[in-house]
């Protein structure tokens, strides 16, 4: 098992961890821990409106992290799904075993500040669009060193042109891991100005730190 077995409480109301989970999910609601959301559509469909529910993606720190640079905001946030995650497999026929894999998806929002709030955070010449090149994530164990790194066009098969003040864009990924706990990092790369202007320079854009470990309470 890829779980360890609590350890064994002989407090009153030891027993009561049914009721202190429940009392854990309805603590994060109260708190805006957890928040409705638009569920994104496995296919568009202009007939069915898009469904709403609770989204497990934690709204708010430490899980929820932020940074800016150059006037585009990076939101991320993370979750452990244990129905895709798997424990260590037993050799089969003499052979090596299968080291266990912890799955968790993580959800990305991209948005470029108003003009007035990039002026705010010191940007001389604020932009008022920028488009996403391209993708660099880094995965580090607990002691720094890298373990894997990706690097890719766009996110999802699409680069978002985000506007000034505009609608953000988000998309939702997952990444597998051996050892825990583990720390994701990376940088998105954007060009300033129209999709056309090919004299605009790129420049990169920090993603804040993940820590991916497993939770105390998993819903």
């Amino acid at each position: 098992p890829f779980f360890p077995p609590p350890p064994a409480d002989t407090r009153p109301g030891a027993c009561d961890g049914m009721l202190r989970w429940v009392e854990e999910y309805a603590k994060r609601l109260r708190e805006g821990q957890y928040v409705v959301d638009v569920l994104p559509p496995p296919a568009p469909d202009p007939v069915m409106p898009p469904a709403r529910a609770i989204s497990l993606f934690p709204a708010k720190p430490p899980v929820w992290t932020w940074a800016v640079t150059r006037g585009v905001m990076v939101r991320v946030t993370t979750v452990f799904l244990p129905e895709k995650t798997r424990g260590v497999t037993p050799a089969a026929g003499g052979g090596a075993a299968v080291p266990p894999k912890f799955m968790f998806a993580y959800s990305v929002e991209l948005s470029l500040l108003g003009l007035r709030e990039q002026r705010e955070c010191g940007v001389s010449r604020p932009e008022k669009r920028v488009q996403l090149r391209s993708r660099h994530w880094i995965v580090r164990n607990a002691a720094g060193k890298r373990m894997q790194e990706v690097r890719g066009e766009g996110v999802n098969n699409v680069s978002p042109v985000l506007i000034a003040g505009g609608e953000p864009f988000s998309y939702q990924s997952c990444t597998p891991q051996e050892r825990l706990p583990a720390i994701l990092q990376g940088e998105f790369t954007f060009v300033a100005g129209a999709p056309t202007d090919s004299e605009t320079l790129p420049f990169a854009v920090r993603i804040p730190t993940l820590v991916l470990k497993l939770p105390s309470y998993i819903y």
